[in-house]
């Protein structure tokens, strides 16, 4: 009569299909414009090709590029996460095989430790300060 277990019909399952790295995508809706004319405009919103396509869209922050130091390089990618988030997050390449992002965010998961740790370290010192003079 009735089947034992599942009371609901199945659910169709669709399998999503994650883009080629080297696709180049539309900035506006995330559409796959590989092989479309640079002068054309995205079938889907209608946004130019042109400002999808092209080094002065995305690029690699200054942490994965070698034309500075790596001291120069660490602080202009942090001061720019910090106070121009929004551009520095519409710029950015994404699905590249850097692998040193890994690194810059150990260098400031050590510097969180190390803050943390002296400000733990000075409140402790002064409470225990505190309790011994009362």
């Amino acid at each position: 009569m009735y089947a034992t277990g599942v009371y609901h019909p199945a659910v169709a399952r669709t399998q999503k299909t994650v883009p080629d790295p080297a696709a180049i995508l539309c900035e506006g809706c995330g559409y796959i414009l590989t092989g479309l004319p640079d002068t054309g405009r995205c079938p889907e919103c209608s946004r130019p090709i042109i400002e999808s396509n092209g080094p002065q869209v995305r690029h690699p922050p200054a942490w994965e590029t070698t034309t500075a130091s790596a001291f120069h390089r660490f602080i202009y990618t942090t001061l720019s996460v910090l106070f121009r988030p929004t551009q520095f997050f519409q710029t950015i390449t994404t699905r590249t095989q850097a692998g040193s992002e890994a690194s810059f965010a150990r260098i400031h998961l050590i510097i969180a430790s190390i803050l943390l740790g002296t400000g733990l370290y000075g409140h402790l010192n002064w409470l225990w300060s505190r309790l011994m003079t009362n």
